[in-house]
């Protein structure tokens, strides 16, 4: 049987015993762990690809070069429109609330409305 059929076939074709494997791997500086990870979600321009309960390995070559090897079955995500929330300030809130003349409660409300933008929140506050 030729080496490609051999591959094919699923049949290893340096069977060695994981320990033995280790030790050399060691020996060459290569260290590897294995990690207990729930989820991998890479995001690319399309979407995401997510592979739930996967296998991660952690490679090291000789204290300097980590990367990481991850198998599994992805699911592919289409890409959604993620919303941007801006991350919403008390100086936010104070500028909402002394531009429009409005109580914390209702500046907080509208920046929270208008996704943090504080121009968009006065003018909704303008308008209601």
């Amino acid at each position: 049987m030729s080496r490609p059929q051999q591959q094919a076939k699923g049949i290893a074709l340096f069977p060695m015993d994981p320990r033995r494997m280790a030790s050399l791997l060691n020996q060459y500086g290569i260290k590897t762990k294995e990690l207990r990870v729930k989820r991998v979600v890479m995001e690319t321009e399309e979407g995401e690809l997510v592979i739930e309960k996967p296998e991660v390995i952690e490679v090291s070559m000789q204290g300097n070069l980590t990367f990481y090897q991850i198998s599994g079955k992805p699911v592919k995500r289409e890409n959604q429109e993620k919303e941007k929330v801006e991350e919403i300030t008390e100086e936010d809130i104070k500028l909402v609330m002394e531009s429009a003349g409005v109580d914390r409660e209702k500046a907080l409300e509208a920046l929270k409305a208008c996704k943090g933008d504080i121009a968009a929140a006065i003018l909704y506050l303008e308008n209601k």
